[in-house]
């Protein structure tokens, strides 16, 4: 099923429209009207998110407590792509707003992606205090690309007429980087691989958070505060422009936005730019420096970086806030669009599975209302075959900082523990749909354990899959209880992680699970 957040205001007053039906809805794919099979009108609750509190020995990823949709917010400080000075500021905005978050009646949590990679500063809560003490902790770090060439020279050298003597893009790239270097082709190729890890650093950390978040239900705010994506889409394709670009990674990013029903607000952190050296600056004067190059690249990147921020929010569904000095009201506005929303969910024709980007529209029979919904998705391989890109999401989920929260589970580490060898169960409650019944009780899971020491060094890993048909009577005894698995792993002597990574094979699902273990 694909489902469609949907935000309806009135022109008028700005205001949600409530106690719209089904009937007032249209959704339309590549042109083509869908029928609604799933409708809900959603205002979300301010409850506090718990984790499950269990006795020691066990862990587990999953939430307790209330499971209504809730007005959440997730504020991410993209350190890799953001100038050095503009990251103090947009700090300042930040505990500006969070100053006030509380009367929002939102739960907001707080993240930071530096070259470390994407990490909690703060889990969800309503309580601004404790965010802004957390905020005050960040320092300033220097983003990804700081060497031979700026993202504007990037852009130039991409606009330029390839070099021959190579047909490798990579190659070419450095080759027109080059210009901006002296010459000096070893800087530039650096250059280049910058920018390729900024861009995997970017989409990874997006598709941890999508599978951290997407278990909560209801529709999440992600508020992207940066100075711009290190990639450019295809307004066509929807695709990231370069031969180069990692396309399965970028469309199961998206793809995993859209699931996890969380919607992208980029957040332009240099304020109002004018993309000039200075006032007197004509836009087609030459750069004495560079020749082959005009001032107005300054302004094309500028332009680019905008184009890319709104195509990637309309994407998923939310906004882009650029050239504006009033961050704290940009991401005032940000996190409280969507409090209130519709959701709407058809099938996908699967006679029709061919991979690419798919265009969505909503338009509501209601006159003097604005509507705001996602403009899209993908179809990958993925969703026609869950097999498909399975050693991706598995590697993904076993390097992330979060916990994968699709498919929950419990990790009973036993004890005692013997020398050099470490027994754990893992359980998988029944209701969570982790046997088919449809189809003769089958199950099919993938099962992946890693062991890292404090350095995050691999000492010990396994894989398995286990999969089966249970017996009627099998699965009538644990109804309304779990389907184990027991294993185990030798390990050296020392003090390890154990990162459990389990794949529903049937549905695509994924859960992990981190335990602290001692090797006697």
């Amino acid at each position: 099923m694909i489902l469609v957040p949907v935000i309806v205001l009135d022109k008028s007053t700005g205001k949600h429209v409530p106690h719209l039906t089904a009937d007032d809805f249209e959704v339309q794919e590549n042109g083509e009207t869908q029928p609604i099979k799933a409708f809900e009108e959603v205002a979300s609750s301010t409850t506090r998110l718990q984790h499950a509190t269990l006795q020691p020995g066990f862990y587990t990823n999953s939430l307790s407590g209330d499971t209504s949709s809730r007005v959440l917010t997730i504020i991410v400080l993209d350190s890799i792509n953001t100038p050095f000075l503009d990251q103090t500021r947009v700090r300042q905005a930040l505990i500006t707003f969070l100053g006030s978050a509380i009367q929002n009646n939102s739960l907001v949590a707080l993240l930071n992606l530096n070259g470390h990679g994407i990490q909690t500063l703060h889990d969800f809560t309503d309580d601004p205090g404790v965010l802004i003490a957390a905020l005050k902790k960040v320092q300033s770090s220097f983003p990804a690309m700081t060497s031979a060439a700026s993202p504007v020279d990037i852009a130039e050298a991409r606009s330029t007429a390839a070099v021959p003597g190579s047909n490798d893009p990579v190659d070419q790239l450095a080759q027109r980087l080059s210009f901006f270097a002296g010459g000096n082709d070893s800087d530039s190729v650096y250059a280049g691989f910058q920018q390729a890890n900024a861009i995997a650093d970017t989409l990874e950390a997006l598709e941890y958070i999508a599978h951290a978040y997407g278990s909560i239900p209801g529709r999440k705010a992600l508020i992207w505060a940066t100075a711009a994506f290190p990639f450019q889409l295809d307004p066509d394709s929807a695709g990231i422009l370069g031969a180069t670009s990692p396309v399965d990674l970028y469309q199961g990013t998206l793809r995993a936005l859209n699931q996890a029903n969380i919607a992208v607000y980029p957040v332009d952190v240099r304020g109002l730019v004018v993309g000039l050296p200075d006032a007197g600056t004509r836009p087609n004067r030459v750069n004495v420096y560079a020749p082959q190059v005009t001032i107005s690249g300054a302004q094309d990147y500028l332009l680019s970086s905008h184009q890319t921020m709104q195509e990637f929010a309309t994407m998923t569904g939310g906004h882009a806030y650029y050239n504006r000095n009033d961050l704290d009201q940009a991401f005032h506005d940000a996190a409280d669009d969507g409090s209130s929303y519709y959701l709407l969910g058809y099938y996908l024709n699967h006679k029709n599975t061919r991979p690419g980007w798919r265009k969505l529209s909503v338009h509501v029979r209601r006159d003097n209302v604005r509507v705001h919904s996602r403009s899209g998705f993908f179809v990958t391989r993925a969703m026609a075959d869950p097999q498909q890109d399975s050693d991706l999401e598995v590697r993904l989920a076993a390097t992330s900082p979060f916990d994968y929260t699709a498919l929950p589970f419990v990790a009973q580490i036993q004890s005692p523990i013997k020398k050099g060898e470490v027994s754990f169960e893992l359980f998988f409650p029944t209701r969570t749909g982790v046997v088919d019944t449809a189809d003769q009780n089958h199950f099919s899971l993938d099962i992946v354990v890693v062991a890292r020491d404090h350095q995050g060094n691999d000492k010990g890993h396994l894989s398995k899959t286990v999969q089966g048909n249970l017996s009627p009577e099998h699965l009538a005894q644990i109804a309304d209880g779990n389907l184990t698995y027991l294993g185990k792993l030798e390990l050296p002597p020392g003090d390890y992680s154990l990162r459990f990574v389990v794949r529903d094979k049937l549905r695509g699902r994924v859960g992990t699970v981190s335990a602290p273990v001692t090797m006697p």
